[in-house]
């Protein structure tokens, strides 16, 4: 982030007692028409047009609050320039929030109202502060009850979707399948970036694309920043941002032939009961040869089938070998079902 000072400037502040406005929060630390203590607590930033810049403008750290009177007394000060007290307790003045505006706009004016609604608003955040009581709900709301209709009626809908109720099955049936994958030896279209392209590719097409983005610089993003030093002064600068955007990076791309092992259709052999569950016969040409094809895994898959006693529905679940072995056609069996969905939890099945 880069930063830029834009120089120092006086607060403002008005006078409670003769309601003179504007005066200056360095230059003016009394009242020029009443003699009036000027009051940290209601020092406001100027609009862009009222703004006086502080000359040779020396800081030595934020107002000391004297403890006695709260006439506020430069830093250096060992005793109070309005009673004369000690300030060795004295504590610092608190300091207006920053300000922060888009560069190209505007500071609008303020008065004393926005310092006591932003100190009363800092005071509110400070550990330890009481925050104010929040307003009491009205008796009757309709708010609360249309939530707490919400919540039952969800509650309703979720116990509906996901009620199960238990069913008698039996089972009447045993399906299996098995299949082996088979990968081929031959030509494959593919595409890889020009530097990168195989040996052995051929029949090479070449297109320009984008292959990656670079960030590149674009401008700033600046705002203006006002920063209250807590002495009746405050200091302006200039903060920016660098922004970047994306610009595409070309590179040449190949699309090719070349030959690779690429899965095909598998081999597969089904069938109904227990007694004759076998792996396809697989016949391949092996090597390396154009053509020639190679196993790729095995997978199998055995099945029970069970119908309804209620209304002969049926439906089927999925075991490992032993277990789909294990069961018997014509075995009776409880499971839960959906009641809405009529699925059954095969992970739920128990033997009768």
């Amino acid at each position: 982030m880069r930063e830029e000072d834009l120089g120092t400037y006086e607060m403002l502040w008005d006078c409670p007692y003769c309601q003179t406005k504007k005066l200056l929060g360095v230059s003016q630390r009394h009242c020029p028409s009443c003699g009036a203590a000027q009051d940290p607590a209601k020092r406001y930033f100027p609009s862009d047009e009222d703004k006086v810049a502080v000359k040779d403008h020396a800081f030595m750290g934020a107002d000391l609050l004297c403890p006695y009177c709260q006439v506020p007394n430069s830093k250096k000060s060992a005793h109070c320039i309005g009673c004369g007290g000690d300030l060795v307790k004295a504590k610092e003045a608190m300091r207006r929030g920053e300000q922060v505006v888009a560069e190209g706009q505007a500071f609008g004016a303020e008065s004393a109202a926005d310092a006591k609604k932003d100190f009363a608003a800092q005071k509110s955040g400070q550990p330890g502060q009481k925050p104010p009581a929040p307003a009491a709900p009205p008796k009757k709301s309709m708010l609360k009850w249309f939530l707490v209709g919400g919540v039952v009626l969800l509650g309703l809908i979720l116990a509906v979707i996901f009620w199960r109720k238990p069913a008698s099955v039996v089972a009447s049936g045993h399906r299996w399948e098995r299949s082996v994958g088979v990968e081929q030896f031959g030509p494959v279209p593919s595409s890889e970036w020009c530097t990168q392209l195989p040996l052995d590719a051929r029949f090479v097409s070449r297109t320009r694309e984008v292959r990656s983005h670079n960030k590149v610089p674009d401008g700033e993003t600046c705002v203006r920043k006002r920063i209250d030093k807590g002495n009746g002064a405050f200091s302006e600068r200039k903060e920016c941002t660098p922004k970047y955007r994306d610009e595409p990076v070309y590179d040449m791309k190949c699309h090719f032939t070349v030959d690779r092992w690429a899965h095909i259709a598998p081999i597969t052999a089904s069938g109904v009961g227990t007694s004759d569950a076998h792996w396809p016969t697989v016949n391949l040409k092996t090597g390396t040869c154009i053509g020639c094809q190679r196993e790729a895994g095995r997978q199998e898959k055995y099945l029970v089938d069970f119908r309804r006693d209620k209304d002969g529905k049926v439906f089927d679940c999925t075991f490992d070998a032993a277990k789909w072995t294990a069961i018997k056609d014509g075995s009776k069996w409880k499971v839960n079902i959906g009641a809405l969905s009529g699925v059954a939890d095969c992970d739920s099945l128990q033997s009768l």
